[in-house]
């Protein structure tokens, strides 16, 4: 792993306080404008949420690939297949003959086989469910009916019992043996999706519907899915060769997949996670295409980073740019907040980087606060460290709590730190090139 000459403090002061004063114009640079056209475009319907339903993945990457070619970057694709689940047709929900709205009342948990019909409820407490004998109980009594577990009292919502459901629900996930038809988990703390590979033995129906459904009787349902073995998407890279040093590359990068749609009516448009990121990584990349740096810069957006980090593992294992030119890669994620300040995953494990970026802020003022995280395989960002490439992975924190779900939308960010994480960021790959 690379490792970098940090200033000192005294140092790094002056040398914030001359880019102040030297370039006004950038610190008052207003990228929100911009960044809201891209996430807006990137979050509307003829996306499909940049999932995997009606080509919302190809759709996508093709518009910025356009868009980086169109600002001069050398622009290649990068393909690659995976197995998905995917929900293209009919999702319709009713609980005692009452319908419910999909992506509101409820999601179909990703991974639920197809299934059609009406069918009997058992209804049960989650605290009686988490006995081991009143379990098998209850098992043998559902056998040919769904199980609808209800959710918590206020008096059971510790760890120790979320823990203790979460596993029962594992081992209901991988038991052949169980004889239920389906399961149905009420809580109205999730609303939130997600994407699976493989099939489920049985639908699972997450509902959100605020109400008492111990006395729920009866589901008719209409589920559609379909497993594309191989679906195939693609990463994006866009390149500017430095005036310098054209072999070593300063490494933009973000995922522009997100969860897609859940049926015809449910979409899920992924504004903050993670239109957000790319429209960060498309500015900055207009930036670089007017002002010429000494290393090459590459932007990559990566796919399938909602499946399990696809697309980013398959870059690294055949990568486009050998990973020992990377100087440094910044990655970023759900960036359209920013009240809080901002998070750096890896800052903890690369001090001195992070210390030269939490000094320009420190001087300049830039977002509230700049703090560390221990490294973590929670985006795209993974592989290249755990490959010796340095980076770091940047999301903000205050604002929407949006997440995974069809609140996520263009109109709920902020964008509160946006230009001024541009501008931090242009001062740290400045510095990276000294």
């Amino acid at each position: 792993m690379l490792q970098y000459r940090t200033l000192p403090l005294k140092r790094t002061t002056l040398l914030c306080i001359f880019f102040f004063f030297l370039f006004p114009t950038l610190i008052n640079a207003q990228y929100k404008k911009q960044a809201l056209q891209y996430i807006e475009k990137l979050s509307s319907q003829k996306f499909a949420g940049r999932g995997y339903v009606n080509d919302g993945h190809i759709k996508a990457s093709s518009y910025i690939e356009q868009k980086l070619q169109s600002l001069g970057y050398q622009t290649s694709f990068q393909n690659f297949i995976f197995p998905v689940v995917i929900y293209p047709g009919k999702i319709e929900v009713s609980l005692n003959n009452k319908k419910l709205v999909s992506g509101k009342d409820y999601v179909v948990t990703a991974g639920s086989p197809n299934i059609n019909g009406q069918f009997p409820v058992h209804a049960v407490s989650r605290k009686c469910f988490l006995d081991s004998k009143t379990r098998d109980s209850i098992l043998i009594a559902t056998k040919g009916s769904f199980l609808l577990i209800t959710t918590f009292s206020s008096n059971d919502t510790g760890k120790k019992v979320i823990d203790s459901l979460a596993k029962v629900i594992r081992l209901l996930h991988k038991a052949p043996s169980n004889q239920i038809t389906g399961l149905i988990i009420h809580d109205t703390s999730q609303t939130k999706w997600g994407i699976s590979q493989s099939f489920y033995n049985y639908p699972i129906i997450e509902l959100n519907k605020k109400g008492d459904f111990t006395k729920c009787t009866n589901i008719s349902l209409n589920v559609e899915a379909e497993l594309l073995p191989k679906c195939q998407s693609r990463n994006v890279i866009g390149i500017i060769k430095g005036t310098v040093y054209p072999d070593s590359f300063i490494v933009l990068t973000s995922h522009y997949d997100h969860i897609g749609k859940m049926g015809k009516k449910a979409l899920f448009p992924g504004a903050n996670d993670n239109a957000s990121g790319v429209a960060m990584m498309l500015c900055l990349a207009e930036y670089y295409a007017k002002h010429s740096q000494k290393y090459s810069i590459a932007c990559i957006a990566f796919s399938a980073e909602e499946v399990g980090l696809i697309g980013s593992k398959f870059f690294v294992e055949n990568p486009v740019i050998p990973l020992k030119q990377f100087t440094f890669m910044i990655h970023f994620d759900m960036i359209g907040t920013g009240e809080e300040g901002l998070k750096v995953v890896n800052g903890s494990e690369l001090k001195r980087q992070f210390n030269f970026l939490k000094n320009i802020n420190d001087s300049l003022k830039l977002l509230p606060k700049v703090q560390p995280r221990v490294q973590g395989c929670i985006s795209d960002q993974c592989y290249f460290y755990r490959h010796g490439v340095p980076c770091f992975f940047v999301y903000t924190m205050g604002g929407t709590k949006a997440y995974h779900d069809i609140y996520d939308k263009p109109k709920g960010l902020s964008l509160y730190s946006f230009d001024n994480l541009a501008e931090l960021s242009k001062l740290f790959i400045a510095r990276i090139q000294e």
